[in-house]
């Protein structure tokens, strides 16, 4: 047999085999439908630096978001001192798989859904305003921080403090519990995603009280851009001496939560005074005497009646009465007429 002979027998066989092959798996799953995952056509829009990629289901979603990209930048840059978001690339996606089948997953472009897991709305524009203040801050020079401030940061730029986090402050500051600045590096470790909400309350609040101080962003990451430590960074933000900014936070947080207890305890007295006053006047008005209820009520009794008569009276007997009156009144004196002029006689 020939070197080519062979050669044939050998391909054929391998054909063969593949052919088997394919009528088993043909044979053993008859009938199920190839799934084949394509991306969803994208509509795309820009303005000014940012450029838009969004699934048509939330164009009008998106159309709102549009709107506020320009004042986030503003207000971003008026809080950083620097020029930031020059040219920002965002995605809108309508489920959370989605944003796993784009191509274009780089960590230049910010992909936001807008609902969640559950299928449930997501508040895209503090999702958005959450994700441009990270990517400002990271501009600016707070790269150089440590990731849970740059998060504390973000989150307060695009939800402020809330009534949770003044809650969690107030209790660390009634019992002499705020956290220190070592302990709010644990926010970055494994054992605190999801949770530690007294750290990340913390965590915020201190971003507020940088925020609260002249320029004190600004400040802080010009000290970050230079090569300084985050610790040096947050007492040249909030002008204390060295290490003497967390000494200065505290004092400031412990004041302003426990002036809100005070308010809040005169403000339940004040209600709990006035209620007394309420009850007690509504108590005072049920102890009026039977007796005077009784005559009140007979004297509005006999005066209703008075009405009722006087408006069933007819108007025409009224009328004749008083005339009657008038005639017996006049026919009382006697009187004689003498040459044209009358006389009384007495």
């Amino acid at each position: 047999m020939t070197r080519r002979a062979r050669l044939a027998i050998v391909l054929a066989s391998l054909t063969v085999c593949a052919l088997s092959s394919s009528r088993a798996v043909a044979a053993e799953s008859p009938g199920e439908p190839v799934s084949v995952t394509t991306t969803p056509v994208y509509l795309e829009t820009e303005i000014e630096g940012f450029h838009v990629r969004y699934h048509p289901s939330a164009r009008e979603r998106v159309r709102r978001l549009i709107a506020e990209l320009l004042p986030v930048r503003r207000e971003l840059e008026a809080r950083l001192g620097v020029s930031v978001l020059d040219e920002v690339s965002l995605e809108i996606a309508a489920t959370p798989d989605e944003l796993s089948l784009g191509t274009t997953s780089t960590g230049q472009v910010l992909r936001i859904s807008t609902n969640d897991a559950r299928g449930e709305a997501v508040d895209l524009l503090a999702a958005v305003r959450f994700a441009l203040a990270r990517r400002a801050f990271h501009e600016a020079g707070g790269g150089f921080a440590p990731r849970w401030f740059e998060t504390a940061f973000a989150e307060y730029s695009s939800l402020g403090v809330g009534f949770g986090e003044t809650r969690a402050i107030t209790q660390l500051a009634w019992n002499d519990r705020l956290p220190t600045l070592d302990s709010l590096g644990r926010l970055d470790q494994a054992d605190c995603v999801g949770g530690c909400n007294e750290e990340r309350a913390a965590a915020r609040d201190l971003a507020r009280f940088v925020a609260e101080q002249d320029r004190g962003f600004e400040r802080l990451t010009h000290e970050l851009r230079q090569g300084g430590s985050f610790e040096s960074a947050l007492d040249r933000a909030t002008s204390a001496p060295a290490g003497g900014f967390q000494s200065a936070w505290h004092q400031e947080t412990s004041r302003r939560h426990m002036g809100l207890v005070a308010a809040l305890g005169v403000l339940a007295v004040a209600s709990a005074l006035g209620l007394w006053r309420y009850l007690a006047k509504r108590a005072g008005r049920a102890r009026v005497p039977a007796s005077t209820v009784a005559t009140s009520a007979g004297s509005r009794h006999r005066e209703s009646k008075s009405r009722v008569h006087r408006r069933s009276t007819p108007r025409r007997v009224q009328l004749e009465r008083h005339v009657l009156a008038i005639r017996s009144k006049s026919s009382e004196i006697p009187k004689v007429e003498h040459d044209g002029n009358w006389h009384t006689l007495h």
